[in-house]
């Protein structure tokens, strides 16, 4: 018997510890829980899955492990779905609960699938094959109309220190470096864990000191590619959810402050204002808002014919306005998949197969009367980096993310937003302005730092001038290639696990 098949000898599943291997997914959730907003301790990120890691090498059920570390996850860490409102109780436990029991199933299959490869591999090579299969399922969670991938672990870095330089690595893979680098790092502690040899540590140390090498390096190119050329930008906050009959006139009295502090481009919240394209009269009025204060403004706003999520551009040199129409909607939000299935589930909401919106048919970049060129994301599709990227690709030089978040309250929700955020900001090497009808909003910088926010739920204007940039990183020229290492990394690794298994 090798010394791989004795470490697992060791740790093989009786029937008594099968309680201990859910407990110990269960543990992993709890501190990637505490590793994210609101509470943002960064550092377990690191360790967090060394727990999970354990109890998938140990055990023969790897399915239950991985549905006790997704699960509960989603199910603390998402507490905020809810507070969407409902007629009952039952109305707003169901979309909540539900999401949870759904990544459950994912966080099933994925530790379904590793389970049955990496007890095969030597433990040097385990916790590369096991970052892999992890960047591959948080990419797989981007995908299609249930797409939902929260909780990817690059997320939880961009509450580290300012130039943190491991964050900075998105700046080259994505954020799917940083996700393996973090992964790979958690794996090589639980070697040195499980085989109680320190020199495991040293794999810890070596992938964790060239993410920080080259995340460094990174930083210093950022750096660089800024150029001198400003523009004053402000993101406007109502600091309630105000209805539409009244948003109007608050956010064009904010519009006119920001233009007296020399704001030259003004982002309003997504849809706070509503039927701009049936409206001519409304939409002449903001061309005059924007002409009379000299400013490009950004307009969120919910279009019914056909049902849109639109940003609307109105500037001061021309009275006819430019649209972005949002091409990725929020599953169960703006899109309603499986209606078959769960058609039963949407009535109770008052969906009706009518509700779906229609996506736009390209990115939104908008050009502003200067000529600077304005990239535009929409609420959730910050969470996508492939949306961010197309715009900075199609020549944008700084990016504009209205949002709304007024849903989930006080809660944790609108933090773990803002921080995806802060990772699109380092991806693409551009500031981000950040308006949300209740927060938070905010200038982010291309470091993923606050450079101006107004707070949660207060009413204000953040005002900031910002660098230009038109230079194109990595990320933005190669794109998810990072995600192709992964992929050759883990069919390499059950190439390899079949082999030890054939000369068993």
């Amino acid at each position: 018997m090798d010394a791989v098949e004795s470490v697992l000898a060791e740790t093989a599943p009786a029937p008594k510890t099968r309680w201990r291997e859910l407990s110990l997914s269960g543990l992993s959730a709890i501190l990637l829980v505490l590793s994210f907003p609101k509470l943002a301790l960064w550092p377990l990120a690191w360790l967090a899955l060394v727990p999970f890691y354990r109890s998938l090498l140990a055990t023969k059920r790897p399915a239950g492990v991985g549905f006790w570390l997704g699960f509960p996850l989603f199910l603390i860490g998402c507490y905020w779905m809810s507070e969407i409102q409902g007629s009952s109780p039952a109305d707003r436990a169901i979309p909540w609960i539900g999401l949870a029991l759904i990544q459950g199933g994912f966080f099933a299959i994925f530790a379904a699938l590793s389970g049955r490869v990496l007890p095969r591999l030597s433990p040097w090579i385990r916790p590369l094959a096991f970052a892999s299969a992890w960047v591959l399922f948080e990419w797989i969670r981007s995908l299609g109309e249930l797409n939902f991938p929260w909780f990817v672990l690059a997320v939880s870095q961009t509450s580290a220190v300012a130039h943190w330089p491991p964050l900075m690595l998105a700046a080259l893979t994505g954020q799917w470096g940083l996700s393996f680098v973090i992964a790979a790092t958690n794996g090589y502690l639980a070697e040195a864990w499980i085989a109680r040899r320190g020199a495991y540590l040293g794999g810890a140390l070596a992938i964790f000191g060239v993410a920080s090498f080259l995340g460094a390096k990174a930083d210093l190119a950022q750096e660089n590619e800024q150029r001198s050329v400003t523009l004053r930008v402000a993101a406007l906050q109502a600091g309630k959810d105000v209805p539409y009959g009244e948003s109007d006139g608050i956010y064009s009295s904010l519009t006119l402050q920001a233009e007296r502090d020399g704001a030259r481009l003004i982002v309003w919240p997504e849809g706070v204002t509503a039927g701009l394209g049936g409206d001519e009269f409304r939409r002449k009025t903001f061309s005059h808002l924007a002409e009379v204060g000299r400013a490009d403004v950004l307009v969120g706003s919910g279009e019914r014919d056909p049902r849109t999520n639109t940003v609307w551009h109105f500037s001061p040199q021309s009275p006819t306005p430019n649209r972005y129409d949002k091409r990725v909607f929020v599953p169960g939000g703006e899109i309603f998949p499986l209606w078959g299935i769960l058609g039963p589930v949407y009535q109770r909401f008052n969906v009706t197969p009518e509700s779906n919106h229609v996506p736009g048919p390209r990115a939104g970049v908008f050009t502003l009367s200067s000529g600077v060129k304005v990239g535009t994301i929409i609420c959730y599709e910050s969470v996508l980096p492939w949306l961010a990227r197309d715009c900075v690709r199609d020549g944008a030089e700084i990016l504009t993310l209205p949002t709304s978040d007024a849903t989930f309250g006080l809660s944790a929700g609108p933090h773990q937003h803002l921080a995806i955020a802060k990772l699109r900001a380092v991806e693409t090497g551009r500031y981000i302005v950040r308006a949300g009808s209740t927060g938070i909003s905010a200038i982010l910088t291309p470091w993923g730092t606050e450079k101006r926010s107004v707070p949660l739920m207060e009413r204000g204007i953040a005002v900031q001038d910002v660098e230009l940039s038109d230079h194109k990183n990595l990320f933005v020229r190669w794109g998810d290639w990072f995600v192709g290492v992964c992929g050759a990394i883990a069919f390499g690794s059950v190439g390899l696990a079949w082999r030890a298994r054939r000369s068993v």
